[in-house]
């Protein structure tokens, strides 16, 4: 079984294992200072090179065969993640190749692929300058860094591993290729692998204290820029939904106290919340993803809304503070603004409708839903809002102002 390595340009990061750097520790009294010192940074560098250490890479050879046996359950959180690659591609394929391109290769390197010869300090003279010299023990360790650096010599500036192991091998990361999905799935699938890693491999994604203590072998954290947008358009969406609500609940006291009416308060709060609420529930129904920018249009929308609502309730308001009934303040607010609420609005939905034929699906999408607030804002205004008006406000009024639309003067014919 092969594996071909994905160019950089197309993977994305889901997860960095890192081992943050220890604390020099202190030297005990009356030894070589100098030697316990270099003997401690030597120590030190070894043990913070996760990426080439046997027994971690064997962890993460687990915990990355349990993610994929994970995403090809049918209805699995993690059924969005297609493929993964990490620097483990890079060691099956270096180790098959070392081994005669033999299938049964295709692994990272273990402890018994080592020779038993090799497994042991041994001391040799070199045949050309006659000097000896001494050859340190080999493990799966040293054997998974003379592969990465094999591969890092002859590997294509494309395919490089800087995007999978750190030069100074104190990070590993694992790539994956996920669907389109909405953003609550895909928080959900970070979530399950957060809970695989912590309930299934501690050791490898414990806290830098844990480390520190010698109880894990890493930290684990989730990375890369669709992570970033995911939980972004969450945070994105849930401050939007609460600045939405402040601001009608703000723009309706605002209105009951300008026009000093309870009921021309309330009636404001339908043409201002229907035309946002109903094309945005349409698109949850049909399941239609939104992004930043298609959201950001219901700002854009309820500033229209609430201009064409108290453009129409001050007229109305006027009519009413003359004695005239409602029927009559009604028509006479259509007769002043109607016609100018209209050819704006007929202005905007034309607008954002060619803005809608774009390729782009952010831009098609703010197309769409600006077309669709404007036109059902207008249709509130015009349809909506006077019904309401003559459901909510009463015809009772101060006597000698009272006009009902019978004794109001007609326009001559």
């Amino acid at each position: 079984m092969r594996q071909k390595v994905v160019p950089r340009a197309n993977r994305e990061a889901i997860a960095g294992f890192i081992r943050p750097p220890l604390q020099l520790g202190l030297v005990k009294p009356g030894t070589n200072f100098r030697h316990e010192v270099l003997e401690q940074k030597i120590s030190r560098e070894d043990r913070g090179r996760i990426a080439t250490d046997g027994v971690f890479l064997q962890m993460v050879d687990s915990f990355e065969c349990r993610l994929v046996e994970e995403s090809k359950k049918p209805g699995s959180p993690l059924s969005t993640l297609t493929s993964f690659d990490s620097g483990l591609s890079v060691l099956r394929r270096m180790h098959q190749v070392q081994n005669d391109n033999k299938g049964e290769f295709y692994r990272v390197p273990q402890s018994r692929d080592v020779h038993n010869d090799a497994k042991k300090e041994r001391v040799v003279r070199d045949p050309f300058t006659g000097e000896f010299e001494l050859l340190p023990a080999q493990s799966a360790s040293t054997m998974c860094a003379q592969y990465y650096l094999q591969y890092e010599n002859g590997a294509k500036p494309a395919e490089n591993l800087s995007s999978f192991v750190s030069s100074n091998r104190r990070v590993f990361r694992i790539a994956a290729r996920t669907e389109a999905r909405t953003t609550a799935s895909m928080l959900a699938a970070y979530e399950e692998i957060r809970r695989i890693a912590r309930d299934e491999f501690s050791e490898i994604s414990g806290s830098p204290a844990e480390v520190e203590s010698g109880a894990a072998l890493s930290t684990m954290r989730l990375t890369g820029k669709n992570f970033l947008f995911m939980n972004m358009m969450e945070r994105f969406t849930d401050t939007l939904i609460h600045s939405l609500a402040l601001a009608l609940l703000v723009i309706t006291l605002v209105i009951g106290v300008v026009f000093r009416s309870l009921p021309l308060a309330l009636v404001s709060m339908v043409p201002n919340i229907l035309p946002l609420v109903f094309p945005l529930a349409l698109f949850g129904l049909l399941k239609i993803p939104l992004d930043g920018p298609a959201v950001i249009v219901v700002t854009i929308a309820l500033g229209v809304c609430v201009d064409d609502t108290i453009h129409l309730l001050t007229k109305f308001s006027s009519s009413r503070k003359a004695g005239r009934g409602v029927n009559y303040a009604i028509r006479e607010s259509f007769r002043q603004v109607g016609s100018a609420l209209s050819w704006t609005s007929l202005t905007l939905v034309l607008g954002f409708s060619v803005v809608s034929l774009s390729d782009f699906r952010p831009n098609m999408l703010v197309g769409i839903l600006g077309a669709s607030m404007v036109a059902l804002a207008w249709v509130a205004d015009m349809v909506v809002t006077p019904a309401l008006l003559l459901l909510v406000v009463s015809e009772k009024r101060d006597s000698s102002k009272v006009l009902s639309m019978a004794d109001s003067p007609q326009p001559a014919e």
